[in-house]
This record gives C-alpha cells, structure tokens and sequence, in this order.
C-alpha cells in the first residue's frame, strides 16, 4: 500500500529498540510483537462498530475468530468503565 524503501525487517527491529530503550516488557516474552497490537484493536471496536465489520477490518478468515474477539469487549466493557489509574509521581514531585 505504501512504499517502503528500507529492509523488511527494520520496522521490527526500530519497534524492538523502542520498547528496550523505554524498558517496556511483557509477560513471558522478550518483546511486544505487532500482533500484539491487534489485541486490543479488536477487544476496543469489537462494541463500536459491527462484527462483519470488525472481521473485515482483522482479516479474519472465520467469523468464529472475530467472534472470540466480539465476546472479550464484552466482557471488558463493564470492567472499563471506571478503571483504577494511580498517581503517577512526575520528576520534581515529592
């Protein structure tokens, strides 16, 4: 869709460096990939838009895919309603 002029491979690589330099790091793995980002995409819009919608929008052969993705929002839904966010600290701050 839009031209890339550098290697496959250096998105991967700048998306890993960014993630070791802000020393992020999940569960169970050395990296987020950007699967991962897929995640959350489709548990967030799985409630704002319709499931064909969101299966075209995933790609999803099988709507029994999307549907597992549809199921979580609405799961989540309830439960993001009024999340807990501590305080952060910023510098300077006592």
């Amino acid at each position: 869709m839009f031209p890339w002029p550098y290697d496959r491979r250096t998105l991967w690589v700048e998306f890993y460096r960014t993630q070791t330099a802000a020393k992020v790091r999940p569960d169970g793995k050395e990296h987020y990939g950007f699967h991962d980002l897929r995640r959350p995409f489709a548990t967030m819009n799985a409630a704002n838009t319709t499931a064909d919608a969101l299966q075209q929008l995933l790609r999803h052969k099988s709507y029994t895919a999307t549907q597992k993705y549809i199921a979580m929002g609405r799961q989540m839904n309830p439960a993001l309603a009024a999340p807990f966010v501590p305080e952060l600290k910023t510098v300077g701050s006592a």
